[in-house]
Parts: C-alpha cells; structure tokens; sequence
C-alpha cells in the first residue's frame, strides 16, 4: 500500500543476467536435455506412451528449483549440479511446491466440465453457450494467465518455509506487496534476453547451416541446449533472488566492507564507527552493490579469501548439521563453520550462521565483532535472510551491532517478508531512532502495523506501531497515513 514498487533488486536482476551468459550456462542445459533424450529413446524403444512433454516439464521444475535455491542462497553463478542452496530433498520439495501451485490452474477447468478423458466433448461443454468472441477472448486471458504463473509461483515456491505459506494470503502480501515493477522486470530481463539470445544464435546457425547441412544440424543442436540452460539459469536464478531480496524501500546505494570478514576473530583492531548513517569502513558501490566475486575476493587479505579456494558445497546441509550439534556441542559446532570458513571461499550462510551459533554461545562481543563485517557483505551480495536471520539472533542486544541505514532498512524489509514483524519493527525503530525523517523505515513500519491489524498479531499490537510513528514522526508525510491506520484498529478492537 506504501511501497513505491520499485527496490535494490533491479541491480542484483542485472547481474543476474551478466553473469548466466558462462560456459556454466551450457552444462546446465546439456544436464537438462540428455536426461530428456535418453528416456524418450528408451520410453520409445520400450513402447511406452510416456509424452516427451512431460519428461521435459519434469527435467525443467527440478532445474528450475535447484537453480532457484542456490539464487536464494546468493550464488551468482555456478551450474545445476551445485548444491549451494541445499541437498536433493530441498530441491524435491521446492518442485512438489511448484507443481502444486501449478496444478491450480485444473481447478477452474474442472468445475467448468473439463475432463482429461475426452478433451474434445469436455471443451465443448464448458463453451457451451458462448459466442465466438466469448470464446477466444476467454481462452486467451486463461493461456496468458496460465504462461505468465511460473515465475511467480516459483518465486512463491522458493520463499515459503512451509506449505502452509502456499495458502497464507499475508506470505503472498508480503512476497509481492509493493514489488510490481520488479515483477515486472523478472518478465522483462527473461524474455527480453532469451529473445535477445535467440536472435544472436540465427545468423551463426544461417552461416553453418548454407555451408554443411551436418554441421548446421549439430550446431543447432549445441545452440538448442545453451538457450535451454540460458532460459532455466536465468529464470531459475531470477526467481531466486526476488525471493531472497527485501522488497521496496532499497533505492538507496548499498554499502560492501571489503576489509576481512574474520580478522575480528585474531582480534584486529577495526576503524571507529560512527553510530548512525554510513561509516568510514564502508564503501559506497554502486546499486547493484555486488561487484564481481573475483575482484572483490581479490581485494581481501589472503587469510579470509585466498584465490583458488573451493566454493562450498550444500552450505544450507552444512550449517543445518552444525546447528544440530551446537544443541550438545556448541564449541564444536562454532568450531566446525570456522573451518568451513578457512577452507572455503566465504559463504553468507557459514558466516552469518557463525553468528548465531557466538550469539547463542553467550560469547557477545565475538558475535558482534564478526556480526558488524560479516551482516553488510551479506547483504551487499545478495543474501538477505542469511544476514537478517543472524540480525535476529541479537534479539534486544541488536543495539550492539553498528549497522548503517541501508542495511538496517533491507533487514527489516525481510523480516518483514518473513513474518517476524516484531524483530522487523527493531530494525526499522533503530533506523528511525537516529533518523525519524526516513522515508523507508516509516514505509516499513507502516507496512509493519498493517500486517498486525490483517492478522499477524493483533490490532493492539498495530495501535502500539501507529503510537510510536505519531510520536516519532508527527511531521512525516504519511502522518495522514498513521492516523488512518490507529482509526482502523481501534475500529477493529471496539466490533470484538
């Protein structure tokens, strides 16, 4: 309702489409295709009626899913055999979301008289009583309705933390509240560059093709499979980070430390940090924010990125197992995510669960210390729930943690897309407490309090947000807005 619509994501979506233009992009399809080929050989050699369509669009939502995880866990590259956002059973269970979302679309057909038995007499029934016009006019709003669903359920599939959230009106309204123009750019940058992918590949295969007919044939066919893994890495990853972004109320530049992550563990000392806005330690970057991994590898000292080390793998399993030992063995535990750190390339997961894991160690100053360098670079590459997860570990002792505007305002807005308004609430009231003329953080805990009074708590708990900003902000520009929402809880309290 108070969102612009617009937020840092189209950065993060441009970078997405630089970096699926790699040879990673071409493993993935060939990953895809061959599967495909060799089932329908064997499916025809066995006399099966098994359809090639449905092995496609099988191969495809698997893809789709695994690609879309590891966007979410801030990859910016990589093929479909990499584990970064979790194992196989995380991918099943983002693909059995997917179709289920998917299989919503039958509903309707089903009720009109549609069944799969006898298309034909099923398609004559439901039209029955239509004109021509009716007929096409209906038929081409449920076909557009029907090519356009993927990407959001995807997005959809890929956030939710249960399947219960599939039907949660509030995890859609905070999903995609106030982000129609970065849906709209997901639709852009994916059919705009598969077009455009197209349209480059066809004089490469007219010149082969007038000159070897063989070697048109197999050209074609290598082109085929790179526009395939093209189309799922890039829808895939697009997805993926829209799920893991925080939403409107981005506009502003992000801010990236790229001195060490864990220098604050040898207990280096650190410039002085102002307490509020951007500090001297930050440097401002760009929108996009995320500069390549390599350069900025290349600009850390050699004990926190190295060049050459291994990207880490299934780091979602990784940390999961860890967290299971910290219940008996916190020591290890914290032990065991320093040692994924010192061998592999940094990992917003391993890091900001290694906040966590300090935090819930009782071991304070070491998870701010490591808190404070390792939340930014979190959020700066894209990880946003990573960062905010470690951010409400703090609980009340976030007050600790020098974190700047920007970065406060991307925690709260994915808290929020998370359903922890309270903690989301903290963010935005740190910001404001030392800025109450921020635009953002009075967006967001208007958006806060709108949730409490649609459901996520309770009207009082809302009438307590509008209290706060009318206090803080009485000069705001949304202070219309304010008033409006108390008169409507209290509205909401007095018909109980």
């Amino acid at each position: 309702m108070f969102a612009t619509g617009t937020s840092r994501y189209g950065g993060i979506a441009g970078r997405v489409l630089r970096e699926t233009m790699t040879p990673g992009t071409f493993v993935t399809g060939l990953a895809v295709a061959l599967p495909i080929g060799l089932l329908a050989i064997v499916s025809e050699r066995a006399g099966s009626k098994v359809s090639p369509a449905a092995l496609v669009q099988v191969a495809a939502t698997l893809a789709l899913a695994r690609i879309a995880l590891n966007g979410y866990a801030g990859q910016w590259r990589g093929t479909v055999f990499s584990k970064t956002g979790g194992s196989d059973f995380d991918v099943l269970t983002v693909a059995i979301r997917f179709v289920l979302l998917s299989s919503c679309w039958l509903i309707p057909l089903y009720l009109l008289g549609f069944r799969p038995g006898n298309t034909m007499e099923s398609a004559g029934m439901m039209m029955m009583g239509m004109g021509g016009g009716e007929k096409a006019l209906l038929g081409a709003l449920y076909v557009m309705l029907v090519a356009l669903s993927p990407p959001v359920f995807l997005i959809a599939s890929v956030g939710a933390s249960n399947i219960v959230d599939l039907f949660s009106a509030e995890y859609w309204r905070n999903t995609f509240g106030g982000r129609v123009g970065d849906i709209f750019l997901v639709y852009a940058l994916y059919l705009g560059g598969l077009t455009m992918a197209v349209v480059l590949s066809l004089p490469l295969l007219v010149l082969v093709g007038a000159r070897s007919g063989q070697g048109g044939i197999l050209v074609g066919g290598a082109v085929g499979v790179y526009l395939l893994g093209f189309a799922v890495t890039l829808l895939g990853r697009l997805c993926g980070f829209f799920a893991a972004s925080g939403g409107p109320g981005e506009e502003e530049t992000a801010d990236l430390d790229p001195s060490p992550i864990l220098d604050v563990m040898a207990k280096a000392d650190r410039p002085a940090q102002a307490k509020g806005g951007r500090t001297p330690v930050h440097r401002a970057v760009t929108r996009s924010a995320e500069r390549d991994s390599r350069r900025l590898r290349a600009s850390m000292p050699a004990v926190v990125a190295p060049n050459g080390r291994p990207v880490v793998t299934d780091a979602v399993g990784r940390v999961s197992k860890a967290e299971a030992r910290f219940a008996d063995d916190p020591d290890g535990a914290i032990e065991e995510l320093r040692r994924l750190d010192a061998e592999y390339e940094p990992n917003p997961l391993v890091l900001c669960g290694l906040c966590r894991f300090l935090i819930g160690a009782g071991r304070e100053d070491e998870a701010v210390r490591l808190a404070d360098r390792a939340i930014p670079w979190s959020l700066a590459r894209g990880s946003h729930r990573p960062a905010a997860e470690a951010y409400r570990e703090f609980g009340e002792r976030a007050g600790r943690l020098q974190l700047n505007d920007d970065d406060l305002l991307r925690i709260g807005n994915t808290l929020r897309t998370m359903l922890d308004l309270e903690t989301a609430g903290r963010a935005y009231r740190a910001i404001l407490d030392r800025r109450p003329s921020d635009a953002g953080a009075v967006k967001g805990m208007l958006q806060t309090a709108e949730a409490y009074v649609h459901g996520k708590g309770s009207p009082q708990d809302a009438i307590r947000v509008y209290d706060y900003l009318l206090e803080r902000c009485p000069d705001s520009p949304l202070a219309d807005f304010m008033h409006a929402g108390k008169e409507e809880a209290e509205l909401r309290i007095a018909r109980r």
